[in-house]
């Protein structure tokens, strides 16, 4: 009884490993080619596939291989610039979104669903998800913007090497 017991909890143990060793794998947590181990408050915040998590994996990439690339003193701050300013943006639209979450929630609560009230709510929140979506979509042209065109081709040269290796950036 006592050593089916163990091979029960060897077996479950051993397939819990295997489950998890994928996540290690891929780009992500466990990988710090991407960045050189540098962790993004944005895209912590954001869904993987989400355009402000792609903008952040493009300034991480950038300041990770700007001395590849050429980038100038000049470059370099104006992209930490816009990698701050939009941040400070996206946090500000996610903060925003958050409260009238909270108060579509609160009055989804009620006894009687008042429709009029609930409705520019909903439209507020989607507004400002309109909002953000534009903020990063800016600021992914201003980050090409700022890199001279055979710098942007050899971004892009660095960006498919890594993706066919396996170290990230698919996005």
């Amino acid at each position: 009884m006592r050593n089916k017991m163990l091979i029960a909890i060897f077996m479950s143990v051993l397939l819990l490993g295997v489950g998890h060793t994928d996540a290690f794998a891929k780009c992500g947590k466990g990988d710090r080619s991407c960045s050189k181990g540098r962790s993004c408050e944005v895209q912590k915040s954001c869904k993987k596939s989400s355009l402000c998590a792609k903008f952040c994996k493009k300034v991480s990439f950038l300041m990770a291989n700007s001395s590849e690339l050429g980038l100038t003193d000049q470059q370099v701050t104006a992209i930490k610039a816009l990698n701050s300013a939009t941040k400070k943006s996206i946090i500000e639209h996610k903060a925003k979104i958050d409260v009238l979450k909270i108060d579509i929630k609160d009055l989804m609560y009620e006894r009687t669903v008042n429709l009029e009230t609930i409705n520019p709510l909903i439209d507020q929140k989607y507004e400002l998800k309109k909002a953000k979506t534009k903020t990063v979509v800016a600021a992914i042209g201003s980050l090409k913007n700022i890199l001279t065109d055979e710098q942007y081709a050899e971004m892009k040269k660095m960006w498919k090497e890594k993706a066919k290796s396996g170290n990230c950036p698919r996005s």
